[in-house]
Parts: C-alpha cells; structure tokens; sequence
C-alpha cells in the first residue's frame, strides 16, 4: 500500500476538488502526523501545495496551522517577557499599553500564521494619521520583537516584521531638546514661585548634575556623601500602572557623581528642613530617606514631578519651554561650553557628540563642576 508522505493528490468524486495527505513526521510518542489539504480547483494547484509543503518538512520549516489570533499569542509573549530576567516593569507596562491601544483592536484578530507584512504596513499607515513617525516606529519595534520571539518557538516560519515598511528613521527623530542659558537658569531659580516650591532643590540638583530623573527620586541620604562632595546613583524611582517601582540604574551599574560647593550648601539646608518636618511627624530619618520625598516621607510620583515643571515654566513666558529630561542636556551643554570635553561630561555621554543624540553609557566618576546659576564658585 502507498504510504500517504508518497501519495499523490487525491480528486473527490462528490465536490470534484483536489486534496491530499502528507506525512509531516511524527509526535513526541513517535506516532505519525500528517497534514491534509484540500479544496484545490486542479490537480496541478494541489502538486504545487503538496511539493511546497514536502519541501518545507524536508527545510525543517514546516509549522503546522494554529488558529491561535495574534491577540492570544501577544498574550503569551508579554507574560514571558514579564519573567525574571527579561523586560524591566516599565517597559513592559509600556509594550502592554501600546501593544493594547493600538494594535489589538487593528490586528488582533487575525490568526498569528495569517499576519503579513501588508497587514503591518495597513497597521502603520492608519496608526501614522494620528501618531508621530517615531511612536509608529515604536510600535514596529514591540511587533517585530514580539514576533522574532514567534519565529524562535516555531510558530511562524519567517518574521514578517522584517518585510515591512515602518516610517523611515530620518522622519522618526526624537524631538529636539531646549537647553537653557546659564542666563534662564538663574531667571529661573530668582522667580518667586520657584523659591517657594517644594521641588525647588530637586531642579536645582538635576541641573547641576544631569542626573536622570528616576535616578534623583531614588536618591537616599545614605546615598549622598556631603562631605566628601559626592553622591552615588544606586537606585531609580519609577511610576509603573501608577503605582511606585524602585529598581537598578539604566545600566544596571552605579555611578559617582561629584557635588560643587554650592549644591553642597542647598542640600545641607534641604536636609535640616526635611529633619523638621518628619520629626514634627514622628518620622525618624536613617541613611534609607529619600532625599527628595512628599511630606510624610513616601516617594514622589515621578510624572507628576515633570508635570509639575512644565506646568510652572508655561506660567512665565519669559522662560523657553523645557522638560525636566532637558534639564539634563542643559547641564551637559553648560559644561561643554565652559570647555569641558563631552568625553569627561558627567552626565553620561561616551562620545563627542551633540548631547541630544548622545547615548548615556558611561559610568566613571567625574568631579567637572558647572559654575552654579549664581555664576560664582564657592
């Protein structure tokens, strides 16, 4: 008797279609499998699918169909990046949220082994009438890490990621940063609603030393050597699903950052008012408090705290518009400008480069020392 991997296309004598069955190999007990296709108008259709699929078990590249949709398999795929080792929590709050916005109710229907890269370039051109370039990119970025991890267990034969036409990099730029004058830093920090804020040492100490902002709100006393005119990045402050989340650095390592005499004396002062205040609430301070905190002690929303800036610089026109992440810039720019190599600029960046499209990589202690806004050294 014919075996059926040998075996021809078949004609149905009731529907007069074509079809046929294949041996595909066998399962993990050593029993048979074997794929059947029918619904051919001609015998020469059903060849040409029975050569392509022999073909593709021959290649070691056959998948068998699945009808599982892409929303269930993007399912699958965040709950093993949420694993040990693998997507940091806000980045992965962020895959979810984009991957829910705007790609499950566009795409998340079709069966995963149906996915094309026209579908993607469907998805991009609609998602392009309302978003950035660069958030469209985003989203080709999450997809084609999704479905590389798709290809590596066997579900699809190719990414088809890789044949779609996100928007190009040139039209994706991040948006340019505002840097602030040494000028607008002192105007800045001589406005009355300023000095009274809260927050106001905070900005102070993320323009003098271009800190990260998860990394200033993480910032504890036993972290800070004011005597020594240093501070040590151990930990950063994250808002995920708004809800608080204290992790590692960017990099995963930490980092020294020298302190100048002026900063010294802010943080000196901002730590003898925080004594006041949490002993007025029975709070007692220990090398764990946060340096920069709410009230009772508990750790500052880091969105609301960006918000908070912006908020406060759009009431005082005289003042470019700046995001707290420019601050940074800002304080690389200064250094620059003073002479400071970008090579030995302590915010991070490795290579002599504009500071808005450096990458911070580096983590090596560095004692160059902006003059403070009050533009004396002390």
């Amino acid at each position: 008797m014919t075996r059926a991997r040998e075996a021809g296309p078949v004609k149905d004598p009731k529907t007069g279609v074509w079809g046929f069955v294949v041996d595909v190999g066998v399962d993990e007990h050593g029993k048979r499998k074997q794929a059947r296709r029918r619904g051919f108008r001609t015998k020469k259709l059903a060849q040409g699918e029975l050569d392509k699929l022999r073909s593709d078990v021959a290649n070691q590249t056959y998948v068998p169909p699945a009808r599982q949709t892409f929303s269930e398999f993007l399912d699958e795929w965040l709950a093993i990046m949420a694993g040990p080792d693998k997507l940091k929590p806000s980045t992965l709050s962020s895959y979810t949220r984009v991957l829910r916005i705007h790609v499950r109710p566009r795409i998340g229907g079709l069966q995963l082994q149906a996915l094309t890269a026209g579908a993607l370039d469907k998805l991009y051109l609609e998602l392009g009438k309302t978003l950035s370039p660069r958030s469209t990119r985003y989203v080709h970025a999450i997809l084609h890490g999704a479905l590389k991890w798709a290809v590596k267990q066997g579900r699809v034969v190719r990414n088809v990621a890789d044949a779609a036409t996100p928007p190009e990099a040139k039209h994706a730029r991040a948006r340019e940063m505002t840097v602030w004058s040494a000028a607008d830093i002192r105007h800045f920090f001589e406005v009355d609603e300023v000095k009274k804020s809260r927050e106001r040492i905070a900005w102070w100490v993320a323009v003098m030393t271009g800190v990260r902002r998860g990394e200033l709100l993480g910032l504890r006393w036993g972290d800070v050597d004011l005597d020594g005119g240093q501070m040590s990045i151990v930990q950063t402050i994250t808002a995920v699903d708004h809800k608080i989340v204290i992790g590692d650095t960017k990099t995963g390592k930490s980092r020294s950052i020298g302190l100048d005499a002026a900063t010294i004396a802010e943080l000196r002062a901002h730590r003898a008012r925080q004594a006041q205040e949490h002993l007025a609430l029975g709070i007692r301070p220990g090398d764990a408090t946060l340096v920069f905190s709410r009230p009772d002690g508990a750790p500052l929303d880091p969105d609301r705290f960006s918000e908070r800036l912006i908020h406060l610089v759009e009431r005082h026109p005289e003042l470019p518009r700046i995001r707290l992440h420019d601050l940074r810039h800002t304080h690389a720019t200064i250094l620059m400008r003073a002479g400071v190599p970008i090579t030995v600029v302590r915010a991070g960046w490795a290579t002599a480069q504009s500071p808005s499209r450096a990458t911070p990589t580096s983590t090596s202690t560095r004692r160059c020392r902006p003059t403070p806004p009050n533009g004396r050294r002390r």
